[in-house]
């Protein structure tokens, strides 16, 4: 073991890889054969967790499979690494309960204050099953790991609505929901369902907003037709009155001049410069025939 011993982190699979050995002994003896049964120090782990998933019920092969999802973080490009989650993320009754505790007893994940993680990353790396796991969905896993700290952070906060999604990462983790809706957590389920409520009162909101701004649009515009009819009809009636005054005047005018005319004609001849003031004054208030005659004359 001395190679393996020496690599930073090698002693936890040494340990593992003893205690899978051991299951494995002849009597009180370690034997080679059990050491390369149990996979050596580096297939140690996945030897022991493959043990341990063929004792679970399908149902608990299920949580298994989500339990190791949420205690792998998504690092650069394919690599995981190994995660510390709350228990509440884990334990959500008493099956889920049971998994964890055969996976403790084995020294697969280790806990304490409140909180679980894997007992070293060679379970990540060197198990075949949580490797598929891990490839299938890691954009998904990565939306699922933010709507977890979001939830987390909305309930430490008093579930403070501002703290609730909204437009696309609402959307992502709604389609992580559909695709798998029993790996959420009451905490994560009940965020989730607040979020889509406050966003579905928003948008009704914002629709009741455009409505009325839309009524208000329209009564706008009915006013400002109203407005420029009346302004058309009191234009057209201000030009008519305005040309019946000029018609009244013009008449006033030609009555005037016709007066001048008919006095300037009945002056006696004599009376010549009388008759032509008069007819000059005629014909300059309304020029015409008869006041033309009446000036020639």
């Amino acid at each position: 073991f001395d190679d393996v011993v020496t690599e930073p982190g090698s002693l936890p699979l040494l340990e593992t890889a003893l205690l899978s050995t051991w299951s494995r002994r002849q009597r009180n003896t370690l034997t080679v054969e059990g050491y390369v049964a149990s996979g050596g120090v580096r297939g140690a782990v996945a030897q022991l967790a493959d043990d341990v998933f063929r004792t679970l019920t399908p149902s608990e092969q299920e949580i298994l499979r989500g339990m190791l999802l949420r205690l792998a973080e998504p690092g650069l490009g394919n690599d995981d690494v190994r995660r510390r989650a709350a228990l509440d993320e884990l334990v959500v009754d008493d099956e889920s309960g049971a998994v964890l505790a055969k996976l403790v007893e084995r020294r697969l994940v280790v806990t304490g204050d409140a909180c679980a993680e894997v007992a070293h990353e060679a379970l990540l790396r060197e198990w075949p099953r949580v490797r598929t796991w891990l490839e299938e969905d890691r954009e998904g896993r990565r939306v699922h790991r933010a709507l977890t700290q979001g939830a987390q952070e909305w309930a430490r906060s008093g579930r403070d609505h501002d703290l609730l999604f909204r437009g696309s990462r609402l959307s992502a983790a709604l389609e992580v929901a559909d695709v798998r809706p029993a790996a959420l957590t009451p905490v994560e389920q009940e965020f989730l369902a607040a979020s889509d409520r406050r966003q579905e009162h928003e948008l009704a909101e914002a629709n009741r907003t455009a409505r009325r701004f839309r009524r208000f649009t329209v009564a706008l515009a009915s006013l400002l037709v109203v407005a420029l009819v009346a302004a058309a009809i009191a234009l057209q009636q201000g030009s008519r009155a305005a040309d019946s005054e000029t018609r009244a005047q013009f008449q006033s005018r030609l009555r005037l001049a016709s007066r001048l005319a008919a006095q300037s004609a009945a002056l006696p001849v004599d009376q010549y410069d009388r008759r032509l003031l008069l007819a000059a004054e005629a014909q300059r208030r309304a020029p015409g025939p008869e006041t033309e005659g009446a000036r020639l004359d």
